[in-house]
């Protein structure tokens, strides 16, 4: 019984430091504050293995899965939304940046590359938020990769009607 309830406080504290990282690493992406490139790096580390210790408690806790926070979430979608996309678009670096959309900011997806022409933007707000509520993360980023081609490949899209 002991065990259980240092195990829920442990959790607790946890959490909640998870949080507070995500939400500075948040602030940074929006623009609110500047970190340096190296601080951020190391916010982004300490959140991972935050989550993955979390993970470890609610197996032990027997707490039930709960959707992804958004960091997290964009962390799957930098490493790993160039794999759904055409190859010759692999070698893109993924970036999730504000922007401003109807007076307010909101977070986007962009790609880039050094010398390449500059690529659109797409909202990922809205996939962000039905990850939280608890749709699969993977699911949702092979959504974003299918409008995402869209903005980028026009050309398919017709063809595909005609």
């Amino acid at each position: 019984m002991e065990e259980k309830r240092r195990l829920r406080e442990e959790y607790g504290r946890l959490q909640q430091w998870v949080t507070h990282l995500g939400n500075r690493i948040h602030a940074e992406s929006k623009g609110y504050i500047f970190l340096e490139p190296q601080e951020l790096e190391r916010l982004e580390e300490m959140v991972k293995r935050g989550n993955r210790r979390l993970g470890l408690l609610r197996k032990r806790l027997g707490i039930a899965e709960i959707g992804l926070p958004w960091f997290q979430f964009y962390e799957i979608v930098k490493e790993n939304f160039t794999k759904f996309l055409p190859k010759k678009y692999r070698d893109y670096q993924v970036q999730i940046v504000p922007i401003k959309k109807g007076g307010c900011i909101v977070s986007a997806l962009t790609l880039g590359k050094e010398g390449a022409p500059e690529l659109p933007a797409l909202e990922i707000e809205g996939y962000t938020d039905q990850v939280s509520d608890g749709a699969d993360a993977w699911s949702m980023l092979g959504r974003i990769a299918k409008d995402y081609k869209k903005l980028i490949c026009p050309e398919r899209n017709h063809q595909r009607e005609r």
